[in-house]
């Protein structure tokens, strides 16, 4: 493990929180510590100092005044200009920053303001459990220790702080206690030589631990004091958090207005020897394990409360993605109640169809998918019988109505309700071997990542009506569902804490959360009759599942690692916090990955499991800036063979202005076209040559990304020769791409995959080519010819020209409308 100090920083000068407790044996002749307080010794449960505010602001106390957060941090500046304009300092007292916040208060309302904001502070704060060790053990050195903190708390509030979160054996440990506000001088403002010129001790006796390189490290150099940095994190993990904080805010407008932000998993993440290096590690106990140990300890929650009703809960997680979710409960539990069960949608459909009404609402799911050989095994129409009705709709004028009608036909019913009811008993003899029996009264609880809840929607009625079992649904993440408010399925993440549009912005992005849960094995498409399940062949490649599987090592690893901690003295965040510690974390997942993440997911690819072997690929990056050049960002919406499911990813590569518009599109429905993305156009003219006719067109080529251009020419039915009158317009360009495509392909689906490259039958006259797409205009009469007849197609055509200008001869001009 290798430890990156900030710059101006030896690593030799920085330490880890995993290292804190054992500082003094570095230095054996040290005699007085000093050590910063917030984020040293006491950690807040919130994601930054100001989020305590929130907290604040629903106090009778502070309504009563008419505070609220955003005015309580506006105090503070202001008041700290005001001490700066009067005493030559920014520092100032808590009471300076409400006298600034309501200069008319009387003295008891003052004193209840601070007290709600102390109490509040004593809710937010606890001891690191590192920092109390290392409290421990210079109390058995015989070290003095000194609390140097930058605050508005004067040494009373702060001690009452101290002694609040401390173990009272290590807040016996410190000897003095120092606030800026009391000095008038911050760390960084010549704190640290005042003091060492009121102690009785050679500065050399003295070790200094802070967490601020600027605040901690380089004043107590410069007065002689050894220092050490305490690195929270390494900074691409500290962006990380950043990021997730800036993706809760976005999708959360409540956040930073109603509440805060949470500090989640920080700490715990901070106590651990991490860099970022080992990307395994990095995703899987800053990413990974958070998400797990957040899920496992709403399900328990959840498990407690259904016990504490008086039902027998049975937990049954859903392979395939149940996989680590289930590993991640024991983890974290130490229980064994919860079992891994391969349950899937395809098995969960083809259990469920007892009558015509089920088929039905099968058919209105799926027939319109036009995957009708899958259709066809799910409903148990295999052999000869599919055969004949797929014959049957390749003759059919109308392929899905006549799907429809033969399914529906009264002897294709029965047949498939009877199939059904032995898979059925199949999948209950299946369930009641891995449970421990089934009996009626039980309630049995279906846990997988989401997000529908298809299998225990559809199998819900069944073993309500025929085995007497409740069937609950619990998720990762789930949509609202009318019908579902009782808690009959519900989510860690859902509208029951929520905004809907949160959930609906991030359920297209889900796959990669499915890759990294999941076991290699494939899906379960049926059982034996003594109940054991047939998998499907996995078709994950062996590159991903090896990486998948150590990033589920580390992230089990970290819910242990957790687990420590919090029996160690750390804080434990409430599960509610850890909700919206989980939501900030997955939305950057999807969002806003970094770029050693970017790289360390290329070429995954998400298995789909509807009864078919097809594989989608997450992201391509290389593709999707081919893409973005031709179309812009509405590329993203394509869909169909060469389409990509994680476009986000896609787009953060490209630039986060491309990632923020497509998250706010989703977050908050906007409708756009591509045509409002950007006002940029390039006037282009155009010669249609036929015999001795001719024509020029006067066209606009609107700008896609990274300095490209789209150009549409009608060409007719390609029996003209058509000319781009380039030299007019640059000097130098690069040809990106020249295809022709039938006009009525144009804005649909087809377009991305349609079209005729014509690249090869373009002449150049008065152009060099240097290759590469490289082209230089010689003059303004230069030009680029299609000669007629070069493309086999017919029908009215389009040729689509995507161009990058290099060097104008003119320069740009609005366009003149035509009216």
């Amino acid at each position: 493990m290798t430890t990156t100090a900030p710059a101006g920083l030896a690593p030799e000068d920085t330490i880890r929180i995993s290292d804190l407790g054992s500082v003094l044996d570095r230095f054996p002749r040290v005699k007085l510590l000093s050590l910063d307080c917030f984020d040293t010794i006491l950690w807040r449960r919130a994601g930054h100092p100001a989020d305590v505010f929130y907290d604040m602001q629903q106090q009778p106390a502070w309504k009563a005044v008419g505070l609220d957060a955003r005015l309580r941090i506006r105090a503070e500046m202001q008041a700290r200009s005001l001490a700066q304009l009067r005493r030559g300092s920014h520092e100032v007292t808590l009471e300076e920053i409400y006298r600034a916040a309501c200069d008319d208060l009387e003295q008891e309302t003052l004193e209840s303001l601070q007290e709600v904001e102390l109490e509040a502070e004593e809710r937010a704060c606890y001891a690191m459990p590192q920092a109390v060790a290392l409290l421990r053990a210079a109390a058995a050195r015989g070290v003095q220790v000194m609390v140097v903190s930058d605050t508005y708390l004067p040494e009373p509030l702060l001690r009452r702080l101290l002694a609040a979160c401390l173990p009272a054996d290590a807040y016996a440990a410190i000897h003095r206690v120092c606030a800026s506000c009391e000095y008038g001088k911050p760390k960084a403002g010549g704190l640290f030589p005042l003091l060492a010129s009121r102690l009785n001790l050679p500065v050399v006796r003295m070790l200094h631990v802070g967490d601020n390189p600027l605040a901690d490290v380089f004043p107590a150099r410069a007065a002689g004091i050894a220092c050490l940095h305490l690195q929270h994190l390494p900074e691409m993990l500290e962006s990380r958090r950043q990021f997730a904080a800036t993706a809760l805010r976005l999708l959360e407008p409540d956040v930073r207005s109603e509440r805060g932000t949470p500090a989640g998993y920080h700490p715990v993440i901070a106590g651990l020897a991490l860099d970022g290096d080992d990307a395994d590690r990095s995703i899987g106990i800053a990413t990974l394990g958070p998400l797990m140990h957040a899920f496992a300890s709403w399900v328990q929650a959840h498990r407690d409360a259904q016990q504490s009703n008086g039902k027998r809960v049975k937990l049954a997680f859903l392979l395939r993605d149940g996989y680590l979710p289930h590993a991640a409960y024991e983890a974290f539990s130490g229980q064994t109640d919860g079992r891994p069960v391969y349950v899937s949608r395809f098995a969960a459909f083809a259990a469920s169809f007892r009558d015509a009404g089920d088929i039905e609402r099968y058919l209105a799911l799926f027939a319109t998918s036009g995957e009708y050989a899958a259709m066809l095994k799910q409903l148990g129409l295999q052999g000869e019988e599919g055969d004949r009705i797929l014959e049957a709709l390749q003759e059919s004028p109308s392929p899905q109505s006549e799907f429809n009608r033969r399914v529906l036909h009264p002897r294709m019913v029965a047949k498939i309700t009877e199939r059904s009811a032995r898979y059925r008993a199949r999948l209950r003899k299946y369930l009641d071997r891995e449970l421990g029996g089934l009996e009626r009264g039980d309630t049995l609880a279906f846990v997988d990542l989401g997000y529908v809840g298809t299998a225990q929607r559809v199998l819900a009625p069944v073993m309500r009506d025929e085995w007497g079992v409740e069937l609950l649904g619990w998720y990762f993440m789930c949509t609202p569902q009318a019908g579902h408010a009782n808690g009959g399925r519900c989510g860690m993440i859902d509208a029951s804490k929520f905004d809907a549009r949160t959930i609906d912005t991030l359920l297209p992005f889900v796959s990669l959360l499915e890759n990294l849960c999941t076991t290699s094995a494939g899906s379960v498409v049926d059982y034996d009759e003594d109940g054991s399940p047939i998998l499907s062949k996995g078709a994950t490649a062996k590159h991903q599942t090896e990486r998948v599987r150590r990033i589920q090592a580390h992230a089990l690893d970290f819910i242990r690692q957790a687990e420590a901690h919090y029996e160690a003295g750390g804080a434990r965040p409430a599960v509610d916090a850890l909700r919206d510690a989980a939501l900030a974390e997955f939305s950057r997942m999807v969002f806003f990955p970094d770029r050693q993440e970017l790289a360390h997911y290329d070429q995954f690819a998400l298995e789909l499991n509807l009864g078919t072997d097809r594989i989608i690929r997450l992201h391509d990056t290389d593709r999707s800036l081919q893409e973005l050049r031709r179309h812009g960002i509405f590329y993203s919406s394509r869909q169909g063979e060469g389409s990509r499911i994680n476009t986000p990813h896609e787009l953060r590569h490209a630039g986060i202005e491309l990632t923020l518009a497509m998250m706010s599109t989703y977050r908050f429905g906007l409708a756009f076209s591509a045509r409002d993305w950007s006002f940029r156009e390039e006037p282009v003219s155009a010669l249609l040559l036929r015999g001795k006719e001719a024509g020029r067109l006067s066209l606009a080529a609107y700008a896609t990304y990274d300095g490209c251009y789209r150009l549409h020419v009608p060409i007719g039915e390609g029996d003209a020769d058509v000319g781009l009158l380039l030299g007019e317009r640059f000097r130098w360009l690069q040809l990106i791409e020249a295809r022709v495509l039938r006009a009525g392909e144009l804005h649909l689906q087809a377009e991305y995959d349609a079209g005729i490259d014509v690249r090869p039958y373009l002449l150049l006259d008065g152009i060099t080519n240097h290759g590469d797409g490289v082209i230089e205009c010689l003059g303004e009469a230069g030009f680029v010819m299609l000669p007629a007849g070069c493309v086999p197609v017919s029908g009215q055509l389009v040729m689509e020209i995507v161009y990058r200008p290099i060097l104008d001869r003119l320069p740009s001009r609005p366009m003149e409308s035509d009216a």
